[in-house]
Order: C-alpha cells, then sequence, then structure tokens
C-alpha cells in the first residue's frame, strides 16, 4: 500500500531533462550538491535503471538548465546502505590482502599471533534528507539557494511523489560520491 509522508517544497534553479527523466539539481555549501532524477511517467523504476549509464547520468547533469524555475517538492527520507566489500575489492585486485599467507601490511604493525590480513571489509553509508540539508556518511552539507533573474521565469514543476533516484555529487568534478534510489511513494 501507499504511505503517506512529509513533502518539503523548495525553489530551485538547475532544471535537469532528457527523454526519460525530470529532476534538479541543488546546490549545497562545501561543493556538493543534491541531485534528484525522477522517471518521467509511464517509465518503471527497473527499466529506468537498466537504462541508465555513467554516461547518460553524468551528461543528464552536465545539461542541467538555469532556463527555468524548479517548483520542487522533496520527501523526507532516511536511507541506509550496507555491503560486504570483499567481493568488490577482490574484483578489482586486491586479493592478497583477503590472503593470510600473502597479505603484507608490516608497515600498520605485526602480530605474535600470525599475519595480519583482512577478514571482512563492512562498506555503510547512511543518508538523511530533511529540512537541515543532507547528511550522508560523514559529511553534513547545508541547502542553500543560488537564483537571480529579471524575466518572470517559467516554471517547472517537479515532486518527487513516485520512487526516484538521487546523488550527492562533487560539483568540481561533476561525479556522484552517493547514489540511491527512493522507493518512497506519498498520497
Amino acid at each position: 500500500g501507499s504511505q503517506s509522508v512529509d513533502m518539503m517544497y523548495s525553489t530551485e534553479g538547475y532544471y535537469l531533462e532528457d527523454d526519460s527523466t525530470t529532476g534538479f539539481i541543488r546546490p549545497y555549501e562545501e561543493g556538493y550538491s543534491f541531485v534528484a532524477l525522477l522517471p518521467k511517467e509511464g517509465i518503471s523504476m527497473s527499466d529506468y535503471i537498466s537504462q541508465m549509464s555513467a554516461e547518460k547520468l553524468v551528461t543528464v547533469i552536465a545539461n542541467a538548465g538555469t532556463d527555468y524555475e524548479v517548483d520542487a517538492a522533496i520527501p523526507k527520507f532516511k536511507s541506509e546502505y550496507s555491503v560486504e566489500l570483499n567481493d568488490t575489492l577482490k574484483n578489482m585486485g586486491m586479493t592478497d590482502a583477503f590472503d593470510p599467507e600473502k597479505a603484507d601490511f608490516s608497515g600498520i604493525g605485526t602480530s605474535d599471533r600470525g599475519n595480519l590480513y583482512i577478514d571482512m571489509v563492512l562498506h555503510k553509508t547512511y543518508i538523511e534528507v530533511d529540512e537541515q540539508g543532507t547528511k550522508a556518511g560523514a559529511a553534513t552539507v547545508v541547502g542553500i539557494a543560488e537564483y537571480a533573474s529579471l524575466e518572470t521565469p517559467v516554471v517547472k514543476t517537479v515532486h518527487l511523489d513516485r520512487p526516484f533516484v538521487y546523488a550527492i555529487i562533487d560539483n568540481e568534478t561533476q561525479m556522484p560520491i552517493f547514489l540511491g534510489v527512493s522507493e518512497t511513494i506519498t498520497q
């Protein structure tokens, strides 16, 4: 069933759109921005994610326009993501670090019980979005708004009232440092 969720309303200055997406970018202090990507009506989240690529993500962010004022609505949400990174790191070539025979952590220290090696790596990411901004991991970022125009802007409405993809991006590189999906549906 549907659940009711508190929505936060704001006016944003960076509008995103391509053939399958509408969205916006909300700049934060400390060089980061919150990006919301809403699949267009009729596109399911699974279809949207299956055709999402790094290039597509970077392109839609790079093409953000300031020609419109965005009437934005964001649900308050929290997301926790935890994953064991052992296999990921091994696939990236860090195999010796997990091998009790081959691991070399002599630079860190030694143990009289045998060689030091990595037993398990647990990575946990936490994100919370509310009026104060977004807290992601240890970085707390506070929302700021920048928008100035002499003529009356054309308003685009982006209400995140169905599942959407969100990212926290580094403003300099435009690369996501955090990417997630909010499955929250509001009434």
